[in-house]
């Protein structure tokens, strides 16, 4: 919840612009920015400010500022990245200066310039996500045995997921919205990263460290498994990436009823 003096800032700014005192507003807004640099709702009314005074470069970084914050769970970013996009003649190629780069919020950008058929922005929204987990895949592989470079790379990408440190990777239910053709091509990428870690699985399978199983099924299940973890604010009030790994990776992957 934001603090009451920021709700009023915020409020008595938004007040002023209606009322067209444009620079009052400004005043208002530059103080709420300080204030609370880390609350979505100043930027978003500043950009709104930056759009009234023709200010496009403003208006970018006052947008990609209030996004790359955190937002209550009941509120949408879709709706937000839309209205970010909207002011732009070609959207597509302002993303990277509008959107931060946290994937969550490029699972809006995508969303919304697929809907408003630029498909090829839409796919680079999809490559920052490919990008993290080959990242993740890449730093696995010194692991010396099947198993370890799994739990390494399964680890590293829930964590990631998480925390949100360095923007989140997008959620598999961006698909959905994507038309036909690019859902099919997205689709079929996601699927090499389910045989890339189907063969770590094999390969674990081969040296003894991991049990007979279904390689591929089972690289579905630890797709699923990091792409879906739980935010890290909903854990719980002293809950670390720490917990996360003991409490969701683990059983996930060695079963809830394996011993300590």
């Amino acid at each position: 919840q934001e603090p009451l003096q920021l709700t009023a800032l915020v409020t008595l700014a938004e007040a002023r612009l209606a009322n067209g005192d444009v620079e009052g507003a400004a005043a208002a807004l530059e103080v709420a920015t300080a204030a609370a640099p880390h609350s979505p709702w100043p930027w978003f009314a500043r950009a709104r400010l930056e759009h009234r005074r023709g200010r496009a470069v403003e208006r970018r970084a006052a947008w990609q500022r209030g996004l790359a914050n955190n937002l209550p769970d009941n509120d949408d970013a879709t709706a937000w990245v839309r209205e970010a996009l909207a002011a732009e003649d070609d959207p597509g190629t302002m993303v990277n200066q509008i959107i931060p780069p946290r994937a969550d919020r490029l699972t809006a950008a995508a969303i919304t310039l697929a809907a408003a058929g630029d498909e090829l922005m839409a796919r680079a929204c999809f490559e920052r996500t490919f990008d993290l987990i080959d990242e993740a895949k890449t730093r696995g592989r010194t692991e010396a045995t099947g198993w370890e470079r799994l739990w390494q790379i399964s680890a590293a990408l829930t964590a990631h997921q998480t925390s949100g440190e360095r923007g989140r990777m997008l959620r598999h239910f961006a698909l959905s919205a994507m038309p036909g053709e690019l859902r099919r091509s997205i689709s079929g990428r996601f699927q090499q990263i389910a045989n890339a870690f189907s063969g770590i699985i094999s390969d674990g399978i081969a040296d003894g460290s991991i049990r007979p199983v279904d390689p591929l099924l089972s690289a579905h299940l630890v797709m699923a498994m990091f792409n879906s973890v739980l935010l890290l604010e909903h854990w719980g009030e002293d809950a670390t990436v720490e917990t996360v790994i003991t409490a969701y990776v683990r059983p996930a992957m060695m079963g809830f009823f394996s011993p300590e």
